[in-house]
């Protein structure tokens, strides 16, 4: 492998409920690259409607870094650390472009994004051919009368719902 494909590895971090964006703040502070999932979504209180940053992801945040144990004493010591991700036995690891994936799909304000921990099996796996989910692999599923596009990220039991009706 390059220098260039292990540039791009994103590791994934467990954080405390509601310390994602405290958790991101410390580490950008130390030079860490970090990304943390969040959508502008239009929230409706009892008394007026307010654009609001939501977290897709909760308690998950993205490290960049080539080998992880390089950061291992600042991750674990920073305020809502709870766990490195891991997946069969090793950490995490995220690819470059599912980490752009999701950076595309949070800038999409006219779609609300929904995350889903159920295996969505229902459906044939699909990758989308044109339009602003271009390239994005994933299954359609019916639900409710609306149509939603899961798309499953790899390296994590994570699944995006992004409802187009």
């Amino acid at each position: 492998m390059s220098r260039e494909m292990y540039d791009e590895i994103w590791h994934v971090v467990y954080t405390k409920p509601n310390f994602e964006k405290k958790f991101v703040g410390v580490l950008k502070q130390k030079g860490i690259e970090v990304f943390v999932a969040e959508q502008k979504q239009l929230k409706q209180y009892s008394d007026r409607k307010k654009w609001v940053d939501v977290i897709l992801f909760s308690s998950y945040v993205f490290i960049k870094a080539v080998d992880l144990s390089q950061f291992h004493s600042t991750i674990i010591f920073t305020p809502g650390f709870l766990k490195i991700l891991l997946h069969n036995g090793k950490p995490a690891i995220v690819t470059s472009k599912a980490i752009e994936q999701i950076k595309q799909l949070c800038q999409q304000q006219q779609h609300a994004i929904s995350i889903s921990e159920d295996k969505a099996d229902v459906g044939k796996p699909i990758e989308i051919k044109e339009g602003i989910f271009k390239g994005i692999k994933g299954t359609i599923v019916q639900k409710k009368n609306s149509r939603q596009l899961v798309v499953k990220i790899d390296g994590l039991d994570q699944y995006l719902l992004i409802d187009y009706s």
